[in-house]
């Protein structure tokens, strides 16, 4: 890590004269300090390669007094500085000494009352450096997992560099503001930078827990995680029940042309319902136990009880060693520890968030169902409604007397129930439209059980020719577009039934056609209509029972 002095050096204020302390920008200086960290990398990239060791850079320094601090060796940010001090870029030592260290690739000052232009000239250090990193060689990710990759990449790269590596430069970069906050706590605490790896965990001066703001920070980042996982399924829901919802209005849609036709009120829309309104069977963990929660609660009192266990482990180590001169199996290193509470602690809140993670998915399950059900009740009534009206609704009634006159004229018998039931004439249609069958122009009829064509055989002479199905028999598949520059069609719509094979019963794998045509309001939305006719046919009625107020939330009422 190369931390240049002029960062840390005091700045003059404006016409005072009064030195003041200089701003440090922590993205700055990480990316000085990741410079810094290439540089030596590559520099001991380069003696590796001709086949040197190292070479020697500055003597010692006197150590510090007893009474002496960091804080009072430096003016300000002393931190930065003596910890800059202790790391640094190897080619800082080639520069003259006494002199703040020059940015990189930064030309050299022109002298005064030079009035020329600026010297093109670079020093020492700013050539070394660019030499060095423009020469390096790439060095593999420290997470690569073949180890016989891994092994002719360090051999290629001679040894092992992150802040060389492509994957891994991202964190060395950040790095540094992690380091900046170690070194800010050790030197509030005035202790040294070696503490950090012969201190053991849970012993003085470090806490015998872990501290609360790691736990918090652990909490959010749980928390994060919990919340995205929660936002990408219940997106899944919405996305579910959004497309029923525009099936529903492409019914709505439809049959409005047959409401006002035969005069009318359409059933009303469901009102739609927010989410807070459904029950939220859950109650927080910091409720029932401040401030974390149960399970964190017994995972921190588990990490506390661990450190009595382990100074006893510690101690029967170090005595069955001196009596026996056997050595047992080591107890847990510090480092070992600490992961192992902090994945207990990790998991507690995971735990916790679960169970939040499940109530809050049952009640938008609950909601996406309520409005799945209420369009599916929307459109079971509103071609119920026109389904009743015979009799009572002269248009209606008149409409279904003219289908019935068409279907006996049928060139086509259907299926047995069409023959047995070939009387009724109840069947009001549901939606009249356009066709194109082949050449020939005509009309569709759609009730809730049958599709009626009416075509013309002879547009000028006359004649037409008339085909029933029944929606329960026949599929429905959507052609796609003639792509024909002279005849340019839209998309089509083939019926088929499936074929009788030679034992008398009907095989479902082989299907023919039995109908194609091109309706006039498109083939995907008539498609989309006759699967919502079919869904009404096969749904049993006593499926869904609402209560008075309507909607799967009031039947817990």
């Amino acid at each position: 890590l190369h931390l240049t002095e002029d960062a840390t050096e005091p700045q003059a204020s404006d016409g005072a004269g009064v030195a003041g302390p200089a701003a440090i920008d922590p993205l700055l200086e990480s990316k000085r300090s990741l410079r810094a960290l290439q540089e030596a990398s590559a520099l001991v990239q380069c003696i590796k390669a001709v086949g040197g060791s190292g070479f020697a850079v500055d003597p010692p320094r006197e150590p510090l007094q007893d009474d002496a601090t960091v804080t009072s060796q430096t003016s300000t940010k002393s931190y930065l500085k003596s910890f800059g001090d202790a790391i640094v870029s190897p080619i800082r030592f080639f520069g003259a000494s006494g002199q703040s260290a020059v940015s990189p690739m930064t030309p050299m000052k022109t002298p005064s009352g030079y009035d020329g232009p600026p010297s093109p000239h670079y020093n020492v250090m700013d050539v070394m450096s660019t030499t060095l990193l423009r020469e390096h060689v790439p060095s593999p990710s420290v997470g690569t997992r073949s180890r016989s990759a891994l092994a002719a990449a360090k051999q290629r790269s001679h040894g092992l560099f992150p802040a060389l590596s492509k994957e891994d430069v991202p964190c060395v970069k950040s790095s540094w503001i992690f380091l900046r906050d170690c070194v800010e706590e050790l030197d509030r605490r005035r202790l040294a930078y070696s503490t950090l790896g012969i201190c053991p965990l849970f012993q003085f001066p470090a806490l015998p827990t872990l501290d609360v703001h790691f736990v918090a920070q652990i909490k959010a980042f749980c928390r994060e995680s919990m919340i995205v996982s929660l936002v990408k399924t219940a997106s899944e829901l919405e996305i579910y029940a959004r497309e029923f919802e525009v099936s529903c209005g492409n019914v709505e849609q439809l049959l409005r042309p047959t409401f006002d036709f035969y005069r009318m009120a359409p059933p009303q829309l469901p009102t739609p319902v927010p989410l807070t309104a459904y029950p939220l069977d859950f109650r927080a963990p910091e409720e029932i136990c401040p401030p974390w929660g149960p399970e964190v609660a017994a995972a921190l009192g588990n990490v506390s009880n661990d450190l009595v266990t382990h100074s006893s482990e510690v101690n029967d180590h170090k005595n069955s060693k001196k009596n026996s001169g056997k050595t047992k199996q080591n107890p847990l290193s510090s480092f070992e520890r600490s992961a192992r509470a902090i994945t207990a602690v990790v998991s507690a809140f995971q735990r916790q968030n679960d169970v939040e993670q499940g109530a809050r998915l049952g009640r938008k399950n609950m909601q996406v169902m309520d409005r799945l059900a209420k369009m599916q009740a929307h459109k079971r009534n509103s071609i119920a409604k026109i389904r009743a009206s015979y009799g009572t609704n002269l248009l209606a009634t008149k409409a279904a007397d003219e289908f019935h006159a068409l279907r006996k004229r049928s060139s086509n018998v259907g299926s047995l129930s069409d023959v047995i039931r070939a009387d009724r004439t109840d069947e009001v249609p549901l939606l009249t439209c356009n066709v194109l069958v082949g050449n020939a122009a005509g009309t569709c009829h759609v009730t809730h059980s049958h599709v009626l064509f009416n075509t013309q055989l002879v547009p000028i002479l006359g004649g037409s020719r008339i085909h029933l199905f029944s929606i329960l028999d026949v599929e429905v598949t959507i052609n796609a577009p003639s792509k024909s520059v002279l005849s340019p069609l839209p998309a089509s719509i083939s019926l088929t039934t499936a074929v009788f094979g030679g034992n008398g019963r009907k095989s479902s794998a082989t299907r023919e056609e039995v109908y194609n045509f091109i309706p006039s309001i498109g083939a995907r939305r008539f498609a989309k209509f006759l699967e919502v006719l079919r869904d009404v046919a096969l749904e049993d009625p006593n499926s869904l029972k609402f209560s008075e107020k309507g909607g799967l939330i009031y039947l817990a009422d």
